[in-house]
C-alpha cells in the first residue's frame, strides 16, 4: 500500500531522473559539451557527498572522504 509520502518520494525520483536525462542527452550538443556536463555533474555530486560525510564526523583520513576527494580532484582537473 502506498501512502502520500511514498508517492511524493516516487514522484520526486522520477522528476530528478528526467532532469538528469534531459541535461545529459539534449539533442544537438557536441561531444565536448556532453563531456563538460558529465564531469560537472560528477564534481557537484562528489563535493556534495564530501560535505555530508564531513557533517557526520568523517575526517580526511577516512577512506570515504579520500575517494570523494580523488573523484572531485579528477573532475576539477578535467574541467580546467
Amino acid at each position: 500500500m502506498l501512502d502520500a509520502s511514498s508517492l511524493a518520494s516516487i514522484a520526486r525520483n522520477i522528476f530528478e531522473a528526467t532532469k538528469v536525462y534531459n541535461y545529459l542527452c539534449e539533442r544537438g550538443i557536441t561531444e565536448e559539451e556532453f563531456e563538460l556536463r558529465l564531469h560537472t555533474m560528477f564534481m557537484h555530486d562528489s563535493m556534495g557527498r564530501e560535505k555530508i560525510l564531513r557533517k557526520f564526523g568523517f575526517t580526511y583520513h577516512d577512506d570515504n572522504i579520500q575517494v570523494n576527494s580523488i573523484t572531485s580532484t579528477y573532475a576539477q582537473e578535467i574541467l580546467e
